[in-house]
């Protein structure tokens, strides 16, 4: 097997980026190259870099229709500064028969011979180099030719490069961008770009109501409209609060064999409390299928629709805003609603405290278990009061 190992801080990733592996593909005739973001590049400073869940969220969507390209967020669970060597050698030692290709753009490859255990990275692997722009082929070739006299294993693909850099996109040149990787740095206000939702309201809501029974779905509309209320109270961007509010019970009636199918690559399904509560699955089934459904990529909505039935460690104001939505939306009427909904349009955490009380000492009285991002939410608030 021939496998290409492609690293950086892919911040972000663009055209340029997905074409360069495409061509080492064809080339080297690769069975699949591994997209690799960095933790902490030890080459750059990290000013101005996104956090890695960003930067790894933007890879998967810029290769989700490419077959032999894979992301992987080993060097981001590795944790501290990222270095070449240990990522060879841990891919090595889960593919000790394949023969391995280090992709590089121009800047790395004129370097590379001066990284840490820059012959052991050659030993392993073979360097592989392309141009960013048509200027860079001779200075590529020239270091080409120094590596191999030493016996090191490098070569220089001459592709036509596609011409842009990650520093143009963040300077606001969006040409080499990939739609999807575009709406999530507007979605998510990356790289200093002002909140931004190029979304049709009107059709994700048929879109939603097509989904739901007109029970569901007035409730969907219900919670929208609460969340837009405590948002107003509480200086939440409206859109959001809305877009978050419509979709939280957007996979609320499909089957439970389908949520776990959704689910089963995923953390929280090695959470034996989760495994035992199947009416919390859907919101964090629905967080995992925004994007496809829904265009929506904007982790704030994500975590909102993920937690809207369980709550969180560190809930965002959107997040404890859908929370109480879903609770006192104009369709509940459990008894004292009313208070508790006045208690919260004057202070949302005392409302959420409220609720996650009552909700806790439910789960015991009918002994049922509690998940853990129920209880951090709890303690959080507890703490916080004190």
């Amino acid at each position: 097997m021939k496998i290409g190992i492609y690293g950086g801080t892919f911040n972000p990733i663009h055209k340029g980026h997905v074409h360069f592996a495409k061509m080492a593909v064809r080339e080297l005739g690769l069975d699949k190259v591994i997209l690799i973001p960095d933790n902490i590049p030890p080459h750059k400073e990290s000013m101005g870099i996104a956090p890695s869940y960003h930067r790894m969220q933007m890879c998967l969507l810029a290769v989700e229709q490419e077959e032999k390209i894979e992301v992987s967020d080993m060097e981001i669970k590795r944790q501290g500064i990222s270095y070449t060597v240990d990522t060879l050698k841990e891919i090595k030692r889960k593919n000790p028969d394949a023969e391995l290709f280090l992709l590089t753009g121009t800047d790395m490859f004129l370097t590379i011979d001066k990284w840490k255990s820059a012959a052991e990275i050659m030993t392993l692997s073979t360097a592989v180099g392309a141009p960013r722009t048509k200027e860079d082929l001779p200075r590529l070739l020239k270091k080409e030719r120094e590596i191999t006299e030493r016996g090191l294993k490098c070569r220089v693909l001459p592709l036509t490069p596609v011409e842009t850099s990650s520093t143009e996109i963040r300077n606001g040149c969006e040409d080499g961008l990939d739609k999807k990787v575009l709406s999530y740095i507007e979605q998510n206000s990356l790289y200093g770009c002002p909140l931004k939702f190029n979304v049709d309201l009107d059709k994700m809501k048929e879109k939603v109501r097509a989904m739901l029974s007109p029970f569901r779905f007035q409730h969907s509309l219900n919670v929208a409209d609460e969340a837009v209320t405590l948002g107003r109270i509480n200086g939440c961007d409206l859109t959001l609060c809305y877009i978050a509010g419509l979709l939280h019970d957007s996979l609320k009636e499909i089957s439970k064999d389908e949520m776990l199918k959704i689910l089963k690559d995923t953390d929280i399904i090695n959470d034996k409390a989760f495994l035992l509560s199947p009416k919390i699955w859907h919101g964090y089934a629905a967080a995992l299928c925004l994007g496809e459904k829904f265009g929506i990529y904007s982790k704030d909505i994500k975590d909102a629709v993920a937690y809207h039935s369980t709550a969180g460690a560190n809930m965002s104001l959107l997040s404890k805003i859908i929370y109480m939505a879903d609770l006192l939306s104009a369709d509940r009427s459990f008894p004292k609603v009313d208070e508790l909904r006045e208690k919260t349009h004057l202070c949302l955490d005392a409302g959420l405290l409220e609720a996650l009380q009552f909700s806790i000492n439910s789960l015991i009285k009918e002994e049922k278990p509690l998940l853990y991002s129920t209880i951090n939410a709890y303690n959080e608030l507890v703490m916080k009061e004190e």
